[in-house]
């Protein structure tokens, strides 16, 4: 349904864009309208989480998922006549425009014309996720060694799985207000847990208790080729790329080493 208004608007050539929600989709539509856009003179690409793609019909690739592919730099991608896209990717280029969109595209393709694929999924349901811009995490992941050991002890001995709910996060703060394991592995410069001297600690112990007792391996996030990998609440999809903020997705990667 998509192509014939994506045809139309491209006329101009100021370029459209497709946004979906997720990578695979916004490869496969590239790869089978390609020819249909190839057909009417126009360039087709897809921009994917670490790698972008532009439909050649004479590129042949080694692994067969990405036949007709052709890798091409991200400026090259929006540079094409229409442009298929995730939602992460496309609002993180529109927020950079005030500064280095000159940079990446001689014309504004993002603000010329585009549709929105699943916008219920996008508009209702990715909507209720703040989209936060920000580099890799500086510290070390050896910080969180020490408060998972501890969380792996406290878990032994005195948590239980239970169903999701108040029940759980009253576990999980009964828990955290007993500093007596942490205090004899030597992890406290105070015995009061809370105490300002421990606060970098707390914050620690506060995301590996998190990783240890709300976070289920394949149902909150998969591990995938090395990678923790966090998994949509409302689609069960993965989205690769996304990371959980102030410190829980550093301490999942811990628990799983």
């Amino acid at each position: 349904m998509a192509t014939l208004p994506l045809y139309l608007n491209a006329i101009t050539g100021e370029g459209c864009h497709l946004v979906t929600v997720n990578d695979y989709l916004a490869k496969r539509d590239c790869q089978w309208m390609g020819p249909i856009f190839h057909a009417l003179g126009m360039s087709v690409a897809t921009i994917q989480h670490e790698a972008s793609f532009q439909y050649d019909p004479e590129h042949e690739a080694e692994d067969q998922r990405w036949r007709r592919l052709k890798p091409v730099s991200r400026k090259q991608a929006y540079q094409a006549d229409i442009t298929y896209g995730r939602i992460t990717s496309s609002a993180l280029t529109i927020c950079a425009t005030t500064w280095w969109w000159t940079s990446v595209s001689a014309r504004s393709a993002l603000w010329n014309f585009g549709i929105v694929d699943e916008v219920d999924y996008i508009l209702i349901d990715e909507a209720r996720t703040p989209l936060i811009i920000s580099g890799a995490a500086e510290e070390s992941a050896r910080s969180t060694r020490p408060s998972r050991g501890w969380c792996e002890s406290g878990e032994r001995h005195r948590l239980h799985r239970r169903p999701e709910g108040p029940c759980c996060l009253h576990h999980r703060q009964r828990h955290r207000q007993d500093g007596k394991r942490a205090e004899e592995g030597g992890l406290l410069k105070s015995p009061d847990l809370y105490d300002p001297s421990n606060y970098a600690l707390t914050h620690y112990l506060d995301s590996a208790l998190k990783a240890h007792v709300l976070f289920r391996r394949d149902k909150d996030y998969v591990v995938k080729n090395g990678e923790v990998i966090i998994v949509d609440e409302f689609t069960g999809r993965m989205m690769p790329g996304r990371r959980y903020s102030e410190g829980l997705h550093q301490a999942i990667e811990a628990r799983k080493g």
